[in-house]
């Protein structure tokens, strides 16, 4: 009841910063604040044991990584998850239409809180600056996802999509959903599943029709 509560005060809009800590729960298993007026701000209180610093922009998100990689006294795992594992219960995020909070933001949320989602919406989140960087971190952190939904996110192009190194990202990926993306089409997912190890299915428009 709970979990969909805070989902409807996203979908209409209502859903406040201080209202995040109410994700704080063992037994949700879903964030969901597409459409809402959520910002940075909002996302650090997914946390409230602890204050989540969130860098300001990708160049500082670099520089953290790098100091990281010079902290030889914890392993790579302690590392991953530095911060309390309180929300390895969230499977799956929507962010659609989210339009105050930046890609590199939701990015090092959902990889410093979120490690085990199987499935994320960004319909029509980030810019062309942001969104492609986003995704490209998300694909190599967040290995479990098995839905996408990219639908009215202009940035994401099929030469975008294929030019990820699927070797190494989205390994358990099933579903792309790319809406109000024309330029995706059958060649595409031809193109795509000669890059994969698994297959993966896009779904758009004009899939829907066959």
């Amino acid at each position: 009841m709970k979990e969909k509560i805070l989902e409807m005060s996203g979908l209409n809009g209502t859903l406040k910063d201080d209202q995040m800590r109410l994700f704080f729960d063992p037994e949700i298993r879903m964030i969901c604040i597409a459409g809402s007026s959520i910002s940075v701000e909002g996302l650090k209180k997914l946390e409230p044991r602890k204050q989540i610093e969130i860098p300001s922009t990708w160049e500082a998100l670099v520089h953290e990584e790098d100091e990281d990689e010079e902290d030889n006294n914890e392993s790579n795992e302690e590392k991953k998850f530095s911060i309390p594992k309180r929300m390895n219960n969230i499977v799956s995020v929507d962010i659609s239409y989210c339009q105050s909070i930046s890609g590199y933001q939701i990015a090092y949320v959902l990889e410093s809180l979120c490690p085990f989602v199987r499935e994320l919406k960004i319909c029509g989140c980030f810019g062309i600056e942001d969104g492609p960087v986003a995704l490209k971190s998300i694909a190599m952190s967040l290995p479990l996802i098995r839905k996408l939904d990219i639908s009215d996110c202009f940035w994401a192009t099929p030469k975008f999509l294929l030019s990820l190194d699927w070797s190494s990202c989205f390994q358990y990926l099933e579903t792309i959903y790319a809406f109000k993306l024309l330029a995706f089409n059958e060649s595409t997912q031809i193109m795509l599943n000669q890059l994969t190890s698994n297959p993966i299915k896009i779904v758009t428009e004009s899939s829907m029709l066959l």
